[in-house]
């Protein structure tokens, strides 16, 4: 008995649960009106390859499985579209399927069904028939197999008393060109409340062949899912009904016809679970998972679905899991593995060059099958964390997905399809996404400028594998926004820019996505730089290292020469301040630079996840810090002025220490915001990776302005607050031409950091057509670190004191004014 439950009611919603005795009382009363019988049947002339009569020997030669579908009229009811798309479509599809791929060891002239019950074992009747059934079929009562399936039946009441026997039914041929009958119902029963439908087998041969089962379509299937997983719905049935189920597995036939129980219990960490050992199971079994150690294929363990499903943990997407994926474009497949199971029965020789491409666990090894969900990714890589990357691809890459778990996965998430990227009624998305038979689902940050979304998700992209002439390496190429991108290695990261997005995308596995895609050519030499830590750059990895490990050099060297000036000078506030803003540039070149350089030497983040999150946190403490500092000495410098003091002695050690932790505390505050609160790195938990992306740094490169422009505004009502006292106040003219002054010494002072803002600003409007932003950002933390100090110490010193000798001028100009009156 099957029960194909459906995934959007049950599978979709894990906290569903229905009491136990409802699910016993339920799984009881459908096994008893649906277990199959064994009846003999009249198949005395099998088919020989060459289309004569053979009435022993079994065919080694592939014929097609021959079904014959049979529609009860009064058992189904569906609305004329449905009952439409049952017959002319999902039922001859579905026998098409399987006869392609299922071939019987028996193949018969006639199929005629034979309704003894019970036969004689002893006496002069021994072997005829001594009680008769009426072939009942179904989980309706009031259906038998109508009489022309049946074949002329003798009956003996006495085992030896050949006078009592007698013949019932009607002498025919039977079913011409027929191994098997497939009963169709359609009716809306107890069980339709949990299954979407559910099938099994009603008659069987004396050697527990399967000759005739049934299969019963629930009404709301067709409401609830599409055509294509209706399809699967009635491709899984046929093959329970076919002899897929624990009690046909625990009755195989071996080389030499005798029955032998495949199902074998095994212990693992300390849960008992059920395996089957059959050898063609086992041995494709170990092809796929390119395990030689295996010794059986785990089933299902959950419920009422136990024994007689493939565990949906290592088998996702096989069309016998409990609950094959329904959604629109999910690969569903009848892999390998699952024919083997079909052949191993006995009864049955399966066409594997016909079986689906099936990947999921392909080559992962017997660490996957023995591992569970919390294993590490490199050994179960399919898991996902909802909380961390809800978003990503569907295990065969052919449909974005959202982070989800259902009943039988042992609680592990996966990605479930939400969107096909092979069929959609757009061939287009946003960011130049692109659906077609030849688009695949990849993880990438891609989106629109404005945007400033920093997770990874998946997203649809058409793209080609080419296998190189000369070299034999395999690499997936790209067309994006006119510009060819190269995937050379799985987990590579290449940034990419266009149609108003940009981010960066992650290759996936090579080997996987270019199964039945590969086209011979030729690898340009220039996609060789894909392979570095910022693939689309046109300055080598060496040179950057280079670059980045001379702007540590330069910025310490120059922070600390400004430092030893100022150490002379340091009771002034602005001195402090500024000694406070040569620390942040140390700590820049100290603690964040580094990494930079650790990442593009290893290629991977190499600290963790924990050190990672608290780098990204000290980055923006420190970025943050920078800007605030400097507006802080622009005030104090301001007030100084205004009071005509040329040194800000005024100041104490306690308004120093306050200016200090207020600066501080404010730049610790701005990475927790999530408004300004960007960080450099972050920890993607698909990939065990702490990756920089330049869209990052154009959020931090936002962050700048944003402080930036705070401290401009503040400033600037400030002054305004001011101007309008010298106006309307007690003050004179000449204090208004001070105050303008005054204006002109704070945009001189703040005037150090315009070249690394126009720079990075800049390289925002360009991202989107080129990768200019990210070698802007790396001659703006030049900037920042090595040539700011430097400026700022010109600019205090060659400006500052010109303005105060202007000053003094006009004071002393307006003092012999006030005299002459």
């Amino acid at each position: 008995m099957s029960v194909y439950l459906l995934s959007i009611l049950v599978c979709d919603r894990p906290s569903f649960r229905l009491p136990t005795i409802i699910i016993a009382i339920c799984y009881l009363a459908v096994l008893m009106v649906a277990a199959p019988a064994t009846y003999a049947a009249s198949y005395d002339e099998y088919l020989h390859p060459n289309g004569q009569v053979n009435h022993k020997a079994k065919s080694k030669t592939f014929l097609p499985l021959r079904i014959y579908p049979y529609y009860i009229e009064e058992h189904i009811h569906l609305p004329p579209a449905y009952n439409q798309a049952l017959r002319q479509w999902i039922i001859p599809q579905a026998i098409h399927k399987i006869s392609s791929i299922l071939s019987s060891t028996l193949p018969l002239r006639y199929l005629k069904l034979q309704s003894c019950l019970v036969r004689h074992q002893i006496g002069k009747n021994k072997g005829k028939c001594a009680m008769i059934d009426p072939l009942p079929c179904g989980t309706f009562a009031k259906f038998t197999i109508p009489a022309d399936h049946t074949d002329l039946t003798e009956i003996c009441p006495d085992s030896d008393d050949i006078t009592t026997c007698f013949t019932m039914g009607t002498h025919h041929h039977g079913l011409a060109n027929t191994d098997y009958i497939w009963y169709i119902f359609a009716k809306e029963v107890e069980a339709c409340k949990y299954a979407a439908a559910f099938a099994s087998t009603c008659v069987e041969s004396d050697d527990g062949r399967p000759l005739a089962g049934y299969v019963n379509f629930c009404h709301k299937t067709f409401e609830t899912v599409n055509k294509f997983s209706m399809l699967n719905v009635a491709v899984h049935e046929l093959l329970h009904a076919l002899g897929f189920s624990d009690r046909y597995m625990r009755r195989f036939k071996d080389i030499n016809g005798k029955s032998f129980n495949a199902i074998r219990t095994f212990y693992r960490r300390g849960e008992k679970i059920q395996k089957l050992i059959s050898p063609r199971v086992v041995k494709m079994a170990r092809v796929h998972f390119n395990c030689s150690a295996l010794d059986g294929v785990e089933l299902e363990n959950d419920g009422m679905h136990q024994g007689s499903h493939w565990e949906m943990r290592i088998l996702h997407g096989d069309i016998m899991t409990a609950a094959p994926p329904s959604e629109v474009g999910s690969a569903v497949a009848i892999s390998t593995i699952t024919l083997a199971a079909m052949e191993d029965s006995g009864f049955y020789f399966a066409n594997y060059s016909a079986a689906d491409q099936f990947l999921y666990g392909k080559d992962r090894g017997c660490q996957f099958i023995a591992s569970s969900c919390s294993a590490t990714q490199s050994t179960y890589p399919y898991s996902c964390q909802p909380n961390k990357l809800k978003y990503g691809c569907s295990p065969d890459m052919k449909s974005t997905g959202i982070c989800t778990k259902n009943a039988y996965l042992d609680g592990c998430h996966i990605y479930k399809s939400v969107k096909s990227c092979q069929y959609s009624k757009s061939s287009k998305g946003s960011c130049g996404q692109s659906y077609s038979p030849n688009s695949q689902c990849f993880i990438n940050t891609l989106s629109p400028i404005a945007a400033f979304q920093t997770a990874p998700m998946g997203g649809c992209f058409y793209y080609n594998c080419i296998k190189d002439n000369v070299t034999n390496r395999l690499a997936i190429s790209l067309n994006y926004s006119g510009s060819v991108l190269w995937c050379l290695k799985e987990k590579q990261h290449i940034r990419i820019s266009g149609y108003g997005c940009y981010g960066y995308l992650i290759c996936p596995s090579l080997r996987h996505a270019c199964v039945g895609r590969i086209k011979t050519g030729m690898i340009p030499s220039d996609a060789l730089q894909f392979e570095s830590g910022n693939p689309t750059s046109i300055i080598a990895r060496h040179t950057q290292i280079i670059f980045l490990i001379a702007t540590v050099t330069a910025s310490i060297m120059a922070n600390l020469m400004v430092l030893f000036v100022l150490m002379y000078q340091i009771k002034t506030i602005t001195n402090i301040l500024m000694i406070n803003f040569i620390i942040g540039n140390c700590l820049i070149a100290a603690l964040i630079i580094p990494f930079q350089i650790s990442v593009l030497i290893h290629q991977k983040w190499i600290f963790g996840p924990v050190w990672c999150n608290i780098h990204a946190f000290i980055t923006g403490i420190v970025i943050s810090c920078q800007p605030i500092n400097l507006t802080i000495i622009s005030l104090t410098r301001f007030y100084s002025l205004r009071q005509n003091i040329s040194s800000d002695s005024i100041y104490s050690n306690r308004v120093a220490i306050l200016l200090l932790i207020i600066i501080w505390s404010i730049s610790t505050v701005i990475p927790f915001t999530p408004v300004i609160g960007l960080s450099i790195y972050v920890y993607d938990f698909a990939i065990k990776d702490c990756i920089h992306d330049w869209r990052l740094d154009s959020g931090l490169s936002f962050a700048f302005l944003f402080n930036f422009c705070i401290c401009c505004i503040a400033s600037s009502i400030i002054y305004i607050i001011i101007n309008h006292r010298y106006k309307h106040g007690t003050y004179d003219q000449l204090q208004i031409i001070i105050t303008k002054a005054h204006v002109a010494v704070f945009c001189t002072t703040c005037l150090y950091s315009s070249p690394y803002y126009i720079v990075v600003f800049l390289g925002i409007f360009l991202a989107s057509i080129s990768d200019t932003a990210y070698y802007l950002s790396l001659l703006g933390l030049f900037l920042n670190c090595v040539i700011s100090p430097i400026m700022y110490a010109i600019f205090i010193g060659m400006l500052e004191v010109p303005f105060l000798k202007i000053l003094l001028s006009i004071w002393q100009r307006h003092d012999k004014i006030q005299k002459s009156l």
